[in-house]
C-alpha cells in the first residue's frame, strides 16, 4: 500500500480498507466501482468482506462527522461563459428548422453538450453527484445550466427550448412547458410503488413451487455460453470444457482462464434442468453467499424477490432523479419494459413483424399508407413506418424469423421457435432491460422465472387419444410421453422430426429445422434422439399474470386470482391436491404436518 500515489486523503483511506489482491485498480472510486468491488469481495471472501465493510462504515462516520459537506450558494450559480454559447448555437439552428424531428435531434444534442459541462461544474454539489453519494449530474444540470427540453405526458419531446435554469428562476412560457412533466412525476411519485407491487405478487405466486429437490438431476445439458459473460461465474459445467470434467464448478479465477482461451462452455442452468419437479442444486449453481443451496430452499420465492424489488426502485428513481430527455426509446427499458415482456400486452411497443411460415422472401414494396409491404411465399406482411425491413428479397425464413426492426414478442417465438428457444428469448430480453436501465442481477433469477412461466403446452393431436385436443399439459407429460417411442438418427436425415430429447436450448418436442441443424453441427452433433409418431402441441406463453392458473392443483391455484373459476374448473374436471408437493400453499392450508420434508416437499 505504501508505494502506492494518491491525490487525496480519502483515496487512500478507502483503498486501504480492501485487502490485498481486491483493492480498485482506478484511485477514483465512486458509487459504482464500490458496489462492484465489495460484491466482488462479498463473492470470493465473505470473511474480508464483513471487516472491510465494518472499516468503511466507521471512517464514513468519522469524515461525515468531522469533515461534513456543506453546500453554499456558489454551487448553484450557473456557468454563462460556458452554456450561453450551446445555447445560442443550437437556438439559431432550430429556429431555421421545420422539420419537428430535426428540431429535436437538436435540443437532445444540446442537451448532451450541457451535461458534459455540468460535470465539470466546480463545489460540493457537482462532488457529491459525480461520486453516486448524492443526487445526480441531470439534476445538477437543470439546477445550475438549464433542463432545455421537457416532456408531455406520453413521453413525447416538446419541441420548445428552455433558455433558463432552475437556480435563476423559468420565464412563464418555460415554466408552462415544464409543468406537464412536473405533474406526471408528482402523479408517478404518488403511484410508483402500486404497479410495482402488484407484479411482485404476481410474480411470487408464479414462482412458488421452485424449490431445490434434489442435489443432482443427471442432465448433460445446458446452455453455451460465451466464457468471457459474467453469468457463467457459480454454475457447473455441464459438458467437459479441454481439461475440465463435466460438474466443475466455474469460480471467478478459472472464468478469468477460460476467457483467455476464448470460445463457448456449456453450463448447467435451471432452465434447462429435467428434475421432475423443482430444480436440482447442480443446475442451479452457488448461491449469493457462495455456498451449495440446500435441498429444500425456496429458490423460486428468492428469485422472485430479486426480480420484484429492483422494479419498485426503478419507479421510484423515475420521479426522483429528473432524468434527462432522451429520444424515443427503441428498446423496451424500466419498470415498463419489464412489465411488457411479462405480461406481453396486445399493444406492444415496438413489436417486430415475424414470418409465419417457413419460404422466400420475393417482394418489398413500399405502402401505400406509408411503412412496408414484405412477402414470404405468397403471404404479405405488412411492416408500419416505425420500423424498417430487415429480410432482403431471396432470403429464406423460418417461423419465427424476424422480418422487421423491432422487438419480437416473447410469446411468438415461442409459438414459432419452440419452448427452450422461447425460454431463452425471454432471459435474455428481460436481462437486457435490467442491465441497461433497472439493476444488473443475476441472469439465473430470470432462468428460475423462465422455467416456471413457460413448462405448458396445448395439445393439437395425440396419436393415441389418450389426450384430449385443447387439453394443456406440462412439460414433463410431454416428455414422458415423447420417450415411449423413439429411435436414433444422423442429424441430416433427422429434418423435420420432432426431438424427444434436449439439446442445449433445443428441448424435448422441438422440430428440426434447416437452422436448427446447422447450429447443432456448429456444436459437434452428429445423432439425436427424435419421437416415432408424437404427440403435437403448441408450446404456451400466458402472461405472467395468468401463468400460475395453468396450475392444475387447485389449492396452489387459490392463492392467486380468478378464484371464481378455479372453483368451477376444478369441480368439472376433478381437480385435486397434493398437501405434500413442492407448492408451499396446499401445505399451508391444510395445517397438518406443516413443514419442508426431506425431499423439499412441504
Amino acid at each position: 500500500m505504501a508505494s502506492k500515489k494518491y491525490d487525496t486523503l480519502g483515496q487512500y483511506f478507502v483503498h486501504s480498507i480492501f485487502p490485498e489482491g481486491y483493492s480498485f485498480d482506478t484511485p477514483v472510486v465512486d458509487k459504482k466501482v464500490m458496489v462492484a468491488g465489495l460484491s466482488n469481495l462479498a463473492m470470493n471472501a465473505p470473511e474480508k468482506y464483513v471487516e472491510s465493510v465494518t472499516n468503511l462504515k466507521r471512517i464514513g462516520d468519522e469524515v461525515a462527522t468531522y469533515e461534513g459537506i456543506s453546500v453554499g450558494l456558489d454551487d448553484l450559480e450557473p456557468e454563462y461563459e460556458k452554456r450561453d454559447p450551446i445555447i445560442k448555437k443550437y437556438f439559431d439552428q432550430i429556429r431555421k428548422t421545420k422539420n419537428v424531428e430535426e428540431k429535436n435531434k437538436l435540443l437532445l444534442q444540446a442537451q448532451d453538450e450541457l451535461l458534459a459541462i455540468t460535470k465539470q461544474h466546480p463545489g460540493d454539489m457537482a462532488l457529491m453527484a459525480r461520486s453516486g453519494g448524492r443526487g445526480n449530474m441531470p439534476q445538477l444540470m437543470k439546477t445550475v445550466t438549464t433542463p432545455l427540453v421537457a416532456q408531455d405526458w406520453e413521453e413525447n419531446i416538446i419541441p420548445w427550448m428552455i433558455k433558463r435554469s432552475y437556480s435563476e428562476g423559468l420565464k412563464p412560457s418555460e415554466l408552462w412547458v415544464t409543468a406537464g412533466e412536473a405533474r406526471k412525476n408528482t402523479i408517478q411519485g404518488v403511484t410508483s410503488v402500486v404497479e410495482p407491487g402488484a407484479l411482485s405478487k404476481i410474480v411470487v405466486h408464479t414462482m412458488y413451487d421452485q424449490v431445490i429437490s434434489t442435489d443432482d438431476c443427471g442432465t448433460k445439458n445446458g446452455l453455451a455460453m460465451d466464457v468471457c459473460d459474467p453469468a457463467i461465474i457459480d454454475r457447473y459445467i455441464a459438458q467437459p470444457k479441454n481439461t475440465l470434467p463435466r460438474n466443475t464448478l466455474i469460480t471467478p479465477q478459472m472464468a478469468d482462464q477460460l476467457c483467455k482461451q476464448g470460445g463457448k462452455v456449456v453450463v448447467r442452468s435451471p432452465m434447462t434442468c429435467e428434475a421432475h419437479d423443482g430444480i436440482c442444486a447442480k443446475c442451479y449453481g452457488l448461491n449469493t453467499s457462495g455456498n451449495q443451496v440446500k435441498i429444500g430452499t425456496n429458490v423460486g420465492v428468492r428469485s422472485a424477490q430479486a426480480i420484484s424489488e429492483p422494479l419498485t426502485q426503478a419507479m421510484l428513481s423515475s420521479k426522483h432523479a429528473a432524468g434527462i430527455t432522451k429520444g424515443e426509446a427503441k428498446e423496451p427499458r424500466g419498470f415498463h419494459g419489464a412489465q411488457m415482456l411479462m405480461t406481453i400486452p396486445e399493444t406492444f411497443a415496438n413489436a417486430a413483424i415475424l414470418s409465419d411460415e417457413e419460404g422466400v422472401v420475393t417482394e418489398i414494396k413500399p405502402a401505400p399508407q406509408g411503412g412496408h409491404y414484405i412477402n414470404v411465399n405468397a403471404t404479405q406482411y405488412y411492416i408500419p413506418p416505425d420500423l424498417e425491413p430487415l429480410a432482403k428479397i431471396g432470403t429464406r425464413v423460418e417461423p419465427g424469423d424476424r422480418l422487421s426492426t423491432g422487438i419480437p414478442k416473447p410469446n411468438e417465438i415461442m409459438k414459432h421457435k419452440g419452448l427452450g428457444v422461447g425460454r431463452k428469448y425471454y432471459v435474455d430480453a428481460l436481462h437486457k432491460v435490467y442491465k441497461n436501465s433497472i439493476r444488473d442481477i443475476d441472469k439465473r433469477h430470470f432462468e428460475v422465472l423462465a422455467k416456471a412461466q413457460l413448462s405448458y403446452a396445448t395439445v393439437d393431436n395425440d396419436p393415441t387419444d389418450q389426450i384430449i385436443r385443447g387439453e394443456t399439459i406440462h412439460f414433463n407429460t410431454l416428455k414422458e410421453r415423447l420417450k415411449d417411442h423413439t429411435e436414433t438418427l444422423k442429424l441430416n436425415d433427422a429434418l423435420g422430426r420432432v426431438l424427444a430429447d434436449s439439446y442445449y436450448e433445443y428441448m424435448a418436442g422441438t422440430k428440426l429445422t434447416p437452422n436448427i441443424v446447422k447450429e447443432l453441427k456448429e456444436h459437434s452433433i452428429d445423432t439425436v434422439e427424435v419421437a416415432i409418431n408424437p404427440i403435437e402441441v403448441s408450446f404456451l406463453m400466458k402472461p405472467v399474470t395468468h401463468a400460475p392458473l395453468l396450475h392444475q392443483d387447485w389449492m396452489a391455484r387459490m392463492a392467486h386470482q380468478y378464484l371464481g373459476k378455479t372453483l368451477k374448473d376444478g369441480a368439472a374436471f376433478g381437480w385435486k391436491t397434493d398437501v405434500h408437493s413442492y407448492h408451499p400453499i396446499p401445505a399451508f392450508v391444510y395445517g397438518t404436518e406443516f413443514g419442508r420434508g426431506s425431499k423439499g416437499t412441504y
